[in-house]
C-alpha cells in the first residue's frame, strides 16, 4: 500500500441504483479493468467533461486502491473502526508520520506492528475502494484513460479481483437484497462449493452481483459469466413454464451448477459433486417462491 494513500478518500451514504449510483457505469468501469488482463499494472483515470472524478490503481490485474473526488470520509476512519476502542487518540497520525520517515508501506506496517489485523485492513480497503468507485460512478458516460507503469508495491493479500469489488459495490447499491442474500448463502453454500447472488434491475444490462460465499473451484472460472448463464437459462425455462424457478447442469466427474430465482434475485451455486447438487435442488425447489 503506497504511503499517503490511506489518508485520502472516504465514504458517503449511498442510495439505490436509481437514486445515486449508475450501476451500468460501475459494470463498464470494472469490465474495462478486467479486460486489461492479469499483467496490467497502472492507474485507470476516470472523469467527464474535462473534470477528474477519481482513479483506480491496478497491479497485476487486481484492484489495489480507488480515490474519488469529494469523498467525505477518509480511509483513516475505516482503519480506526477496525482497530477498535483500544486505540489511543492520535495513534494513526503518528504511525503515518513514522512510515513516511522510514519509507515504509503504510497499510502493511499497520499489520506488521499488530495495530490492525490483516483481515481488518483488507475489510477497510475493500469498503473504501467500493465506496470510491460507487461515488465516481454516480453519473453516466465516464471517460477512461489507462496509464500503465512498472511499479509494484502492493501486498497481494490487500488487493482485489475486479468481480469481488463489483460484489462489494453491489452490497452498497442494493443493501436490502445483499443482506438477505448473504444470510441465504451462509445457509446453503455447499462444502467446498461456491455461490453468488445477483440482482436483476430494469435498466441494467447484466445481473448485478450482491453477495458471495465460498471459494471458486479454479482461478480460471469466471463468476460473472456463470451469473449470465444462470439468468439466461432461467429466462428460457420461464418462457416454457412461467412458474419455473430452478435449473441445474451437471457433468459426470466435474462441478455441477444449480441456479434459482426468487423475486428479483438470482442465485447460482457451484457444487463439487452430484450428491450435494441433488440436496441443494431438493431444498431450494421447496423453499423458493416468488
Amino acid at each position: 500500500m503506497k504511503q499517503g494513500a490511506a489518508m485520502i478518500g472516504g465514504a458517503i451514504p449511498l442510495r439505490r441504483h436509481s437514486g445515486g449510483v449508475q450501476a451500468t457505469e460501475v459494470l463498464r468501469v470494472l469490465r474495462q479493468i478486467h479486460q486489461l488482463g492479469e499483467n496490467a499494472t497502472g492507474a485507470l483515470m476516470l472523469g467527464r467533461a474535462g473534470r477528474a472524478e477519481g482513479s483506480v490503481l491496478v497491479e497485476n490485474g487486481r484492484l489495489c486502491w480507488a480515490v474519488a473526488a469529494g469523498m467525505r470520509r477518509r480511509m483513516s476512519d475505516l482503519i480506526r473502526e477496525e482497530a477498535g476502542d483500544a486505540a489511543e487518540p492520535g495513534w494513526l497520525e503518528a504511525h503515518y508520520r513514522r512510515c513516511r520517515e522510514q519509507n515504509r508501506p503504510f497499510g502493511e506496517a499497520l499489520v506488521e506492528e499488530g495495530l490492525v489485523s490483516a483481515a481488518g485492513l483488507r475489510k477497510a480497503l475493500s469498503r473504501h475502494t467500493s465506496e470510491s468507485i460507487a461515488k465516481i460512478c454516480s453519473q453516466a458516460e465516464l471517460r477512461m484513460e489507462w496509464m500503465p507503469h512498472r511499479n509494484r508495491r502492493y501486498d497481494a493479500r490487500f488487493t482485489f479481483e475486479p468481480w469481488r469489488v463489483l460484489v462489494a459495490v453491489g452490497s452498497l447499491v442494493f443493501p436490502e437484497e445483499s443482506a438477505k442474500a448473504e444470510q441465504d448463502l451462509k445457509r446453503i453454500v455447499p462444502s467446498r462449493g461456491f455461490a453468488l447472488a445477483f440482482v436483476r434491475e430494469p435498466g441494467i444490462s447484466r445481473p448485478f452481483p450482491v453477495a458471495v460465499a465460498g471459494q471458486l473451484p479454479s482461478e480460471e472460472a469466471d463468476p460473472l459469466a456463470v451469473g449470465g448463464w444462470a439468468t439466461s437459462i432461467l429466462d428460457l425455462v420461464r418462457a416454457v413454464d412461467p412458474d419455473g424457478r430452478i435449473v441445474a447442469a451437471s457433468t459426470p466427474a466435474g462441478p455441477s451448477l444449480v441456479a434459482w430465482g426468487c423475486a428479483r434475485t438470482v442465485t447460482v451455486a457451484i457444487c463439487m459433486d452430484t450428491v450435494t447438487m441433488a440436496r441443494l435442488l431438493g431444498r431450494e425447489s421447496r423453499s423458493c417462491v416468488g
